[in-house]
């Protein structure tokens, strides 16, 4: 597992990193409406299909801080359970198309702790970890999150 630095300074190029990283992003939370969809089907329930697809917003509240919010026409259970259970996770998080899965999730679901997803693509892989901050189930999960192939990234 890796361990997330502690930032106290701005993130810099954070407004390009916003910009140049929100299409993968979009399409990460448009596969997870999908998914809650067909969760929710499973449990027989029945709502309109991306019904908040254009509701993704990137903010920054500070120089320290990213904020990305989507909303999901799924119960918060569902949400919740599909952000936070490994074979939830490997269905939605990585897989953006033909030719992409998601072989590591691993999840220690505990403030404080630490998350790790490698995503299988056409051209290789790429590895993302962080640290879990609050956890209120199945209202609120605050998380951070790091592209391995950042230099300022610490593993242990």
């Amino acid at each position: 597992m890796a361990a997330v630095p502690n930032r106290s300074a701005p993130i810099e190029g954070s407004a390009d990193w916003t910009e140049r990283y929100r299409h993968i992003w979009e399409a990460r939370l448009d596969r997870l409406d999908k998914y809650l969809q067909e969760l929710k089907t499973k449990e027989k329930s029945h709502g309109r299909k991306h019904a908040n697809k254009d509701s993704f917003e990137v903010t920054m509240p500070s120089e320290q801080e990213i904020r990305m919010t989507r909303l999901f026409d799924a119960p918060r259970h569902l949400v919740f359970e599909a952000m936070t259970k490994p074979e939830h996770v490997k269905q939605w998080w990585g897989c953006l198309g033909e030719g992409y899965s998601v072989p590591v999730c691993e999840i220690d679901l505990r403030p404080g702790g630490a998350w790790r997803f490698v995503n299988r693509h056409p051209k290789g892989e790429a590895a993302f970890h962080g640290e879990y901050r609050e956890i209120t189930p199945p209202s609120r999960l605050v998380f951070t999150e790091i592209f391995e192939e950042f230099p300022d990234t610490v593993r242990s």
